[in-house]
């Protein structure tokens, strides 16, 4: 069994429900996105590092891997792809798919940058993660 395989059989949508990937290396910081979501009918896909959610979106575009998510929520300092290559990824796609960044850096110079490669919004941590999710939801 290929790893596609593996994520597909740990994946299985509830048919109409939006989907959203959510990418950071914080275990914890996924966990409360996702319990949010799913409050609100998402389904989630969780990468845990920049680079293996570049690998899902490479995959997704040039193989036919999983379905194109409805948003896109990641982290910007991550091991591996950092989010902001991760928001021009999906933009060079030309997919439309809103992706909204995370970040512990408060910096108007990352939130400008994060905007320019096609942010559609931009949180800095901690953030009232209710207010994500209300964003997320209204992205799509």
């Amino acid at each position: 069994m290929g790893r596609q395989d593996e994520i597909a059989e740990l994946f299985e949508p509830t048919l109409g429900a939006p989907v959203a990937w959510i990418a950071d290396d914080d275990p914890e910081m996924v966990d409360v996105i996702v319990s949010q979501l799913h409050k609100r009918g998402f389904e989630t896909v969780t990468f845990l590092d920049g680079d293996a959610i570049a690998e899902e979106i490479w995959r997704m575009i040039e193989e036919g891997g999983l379905e194109p998510p409805d948003v896109v929520v990641t982290d910007v300092s991550m091991p591996g792809s950092n989010g902001l290559d991760i928001v021009a990824m999906l933009q060079r796609a030309e997919r439309h798919i809103p992706t909204i960044v995370i970040t512990g850096n408060a910096s108007s110079e990352l939130r400008s940058e994060a905007r320019r490669v096609g942010a559609a919004d931009v949180f800095v941590k901690p953030f009232d993660v209710r207010k994500l999710a209300s964003a997320i939801a209204a992205s799509i």
